[in-house]
């Protein structure tokens, strides 16, 4: 009796195991690495500017939080140890969807960031489920697990693009919920009927001791790919091309990444192949490289990262054995630490003194990878394999061969029997017809045997290249200018795009100014990549939103964050350029620009918009800086003057901005009580427009809102 309800149960589960199962372990790891992403987004997103921004919360603290996240992952090894792998494997799969839909609904704050750092934890602890189960052969590395993870990040890449670089993460609108809710619901089906593929035993499989080290790469080199690789919002900054341009760079170089991949199968060259990728990856982070040369850096750089990223994969699912998987589990607890420091080490250097520069991080990391890559080329390629014998699995024998490949027989529970060869990375056959082989040729990759691998760079360039050449914008064509009597200009400290409640809300701010019929924005904490700050573009958004096509951008700290000018009339810069440093960690910058208004008879003006040192018992720094504005601006007529000073009324570097005959236009009008930093309620006034006497103005007002830290000021110009 139990004979035949085991061959009954036997057969069920083969009538609903699907007939290619790696189909559908391709896909689930696609959506899992997109959502894996966005949570990681949102997790350091909000860890700065939510948790950060608590006025009872200190950096210590918020590091503190991050590195308890990334230890947890190491209790979750014990979900190896307690879950069988069906189990595991839908557990996994349910709750970085459920998560990932908590994020996405939820507005509050402090939820949100558990969730974000829950989700974190999840993802990483799937990695560890699928690097286990392509060490037990049940998936391949390639051509399996490793385009997979590629097509995740591109996807990420894509979807941010035909979003303006606004993550979909941050965003509240009803189409994007129900999008999000298909995929999950999608992702939920296809797990459940994958999960009759996998055992319900607990028989995982663990890695050794290189095994362990290669693994320890991993999480900082998603730290790579977000910082430049498939950073957007970089691109444009860097180049000056438009974020249309900039998706399209990146696919390309997304899609060069994976075909270079198919190098992996040419064992005699991949140790020379392989030390020239790891000069080439080091390369492509030299620090204050911009136009053609940082495209150069983008595309062969991302080549290099992922053939290096593959050889390491590659080599950790060479060695293994039937083990709950604590070694890589541990591996990616330690690799997650590790981006955590990195990151904070990188961004945090913008906040503290450090004995680095943050141009150093991004080096090194890929210094790391390049040296583990080049020890995991260089070592013989061997399979040491326990095979599984469990009733009613896969069971049989596995042998090296003197190629490296390996090849067995078994059965399950006496029904059917298979054979395959190939080498681990993943070439295979059934039935012991043999492996194909032969030249590359277009006509084999379209028609031959093989074709579906090759498929995979067919499908990336139809899903991303089409689409960004369909969505190339027309040209801008100005309205006919109307006369007028004034315009009105707008300052405006949009901390890095993110509301006093922790999240990156552009629509918000896009209204806000709307709201004042501003004519000319003068913008401060403009990010243009920062992966804190969601790697959104909040030049090349705003501009588009507001439909003001006329503007202009200086870095500060770095090539991607600093002050902007938009502007509904055409600008001409004048000058911009860096202010006294004196030792402060942040640098800052100034940028002056003539905006022609003959369009609409007034007389054309010049603008300077700046942001000072925000350390308040540093005066002196901000004096310095001061000085060096007034020296800029000396002789000059019709110029208004916008920025966050960082210092109130009666402070000696406003003090001097009066000494050198400019007007502080809110004092001007009797509305110097109207506050400009509000910090979760109006605090002090630290934001100006200056003018000189030769400018007439009024109607100035400050508008309260909660999509920034500071509130925005207008005033009518002449």
């Amino acid at each position: 009796m139990h004979y035949m309800y085991s061959m009954h149960s036997f057969k069920t589960a083969r009538s609903i195991t699907p007939e290619n199962p790696e189909r559908l372990y391709f896909i689930i790891i696609v959506i899992n690495t997109l959502f894996g992403l966005q949570l990681l987004n949102s997790f350091f997103s909000l860890l700065v500017n939510f948790l950060r921004e608590r006025p009872t919360v200190s950096l210590v603290q918020v590091a503190i939080y991050a590195v308890v996240t990334f230890l947890l992952v190491f209790f979750g090894g014990f979900l190896f140890k307690k879950l069988p792998k069906r189990m595991l494997f839908i557990v996994l799969v349910a709750a970085i969807s459920i998560v990932r839909y908590i994020v996405q609904i939820c507005r509050w704050a402090p939820l949100s960031l558990a969730a974000s750092a829950l989700g974190t934890i999840i993802w990483i602890l799937s990695l560890v489920f699928f690097i286990s189960i392509a060490q037990q052969r049940k998936i391949k590395l390639f051509f399996s697990f490793f385009p997979a993870v590629l097509y995740g990040f591109a996807i990420n890449t894509s979807l941010n693009g035909l979003l303006g670089t606004w993550d979909m993460v941050w965003r509240p609108e009803p189409l994007i919920v129900i999008i999000l809710l298909g995929i999950i619901i999608l992702k939920i089906r296809l797990a459940l009927r994958l999960s009759y593929d996998l055992e319900y035993e607990k028989n995982y499989s663990d890695g050794s001791r290189a095994v362990f080290y290669s693994l320890l790469i991993v999480m900082p080199f998603v730290f790579l790919q977000l910082y430049q690789f498939q950073n957007i919002a970089a691109l444009s900054a860097k180049t000056s091309f438009d974020t249309n341009t900039a998706v399209a760079i990146i696919t390309a170089s997304n899609i060069a990444a994976l075909a270079f991949a198919y190098l992996i199968s040419i064992k005699k060259s991949r140790i020379l192949i392989t030390a020239v990728t790891s000069v080439v990856a080091v390369l492509s982070f030299w620090p204050d490289i911009t136009g053609g040369p940082y495209i150069l850096q983008v595309i062969a750089g991302n080549i290099a990262s992922w053939w290096l990223l593959l050889i390491v994969l590659n080599r950790s699912v060479s060695y293994s054995k039937e083990k709950i998987p604590w070694k890589n589990n541990t591996a990616f607890g330690i690799s997650g630490i590790l981006l955590f420091i990195f990151a904070f080490m990188y961004y945090g250097s913008y906040d503290l003194s450090l004995p680095i520069k943050s141009w150093m991080i991004p080096i090194s990391i890929s210094f790391i990878l390049a040296i583990f890559a080049i020890f995991s080329a260089s070592l013989r390629s061997v399979v040491r394999f326990k095979v599984f014998e469990k009733k009613g699995a896969y069971s049989g024998s596995e042998r090296r061969t003197d190629k490296g490949n390996y090849s067995g027989q078994g059965n399950g529970s006496g029904q059917g029997s298979y054979s395959r060869q190939g080498s681990y990375y993943g070439q295979n056959t059934s039935s012991g017809q043999g492996r194909y082989s032969g030249a590359w040729s277009l006509r084999n990759a379209l028609f031959g045997p093989g074709a579906e691998k090759y498929a995979l760079i067919f499908l990336m360039i139809f899903l991303f290249i089409v689409p960004s050449v369909i969505d190339l914008p027309a040209a801008y064509s100005p309205a006919t200018a109307i006369q007028r009597d004034s315009v009105r200009v707008m300052h405006y400290n949009i901390h890095q795009g993110f509301n006093i409640d922790g999240y990156q809300d552009l629509e918000s701010i896009a209204r806000v100014i709307e709201k004042n019929g501003a004519d000319i924005v003068s913008l401060n904490e403009v990010s243009r990549g920062w992966v804190v700050n969601g790697s959104a573009d909040l030049y090349e958004w705003l501009a588009n939103r507001l439909d003001m096509k006329y503007k202009l951008f200086t870095p500060a700290s770095d090539l991607v964050w600093g002050n902007a000018i938009l502007s509904r009339y055409p600008l001409k810069l004048a000058s911009s350029g860096f202010l006294p440093r004196m030792d402060a960690p942040l640098r800052r910058s100034y940028l002056l620009a003539e905006v022609d208004l003959s369009s609409i008879g007034l007389k054309n003006i010049d603008t300077l918009t700046t942001h000072l040192h925000h350390i308040a018992a540093e005066s002196v720094k901000r004096q310095a800086q001061v000085k060096a504005l007034t020296d800029i601006l000396k002789g000059r007529q019709r110029t208004v003057i916008f920025g966050d000073f960082n210092a109130q009324t009666g402070a000696p570097e406003i003090t001097m901005m009066e000494d050198a005959g400019l007007i502080d236009t809110q004092l001007a009008l009797g509305k110097q009580d109207e506050l400009t930093w509000i910090y979760y309620k109006p605090y002090e006034r630290i934001d100006y427009i200056w003018a000189t006497p030769d400018i007439d103005f009024s109607n100035l007002f400050v508008t309260y809102s909660r999509a920034s830290d500071h509130l925005p000021i207008s005033v009518d110009i002449k």
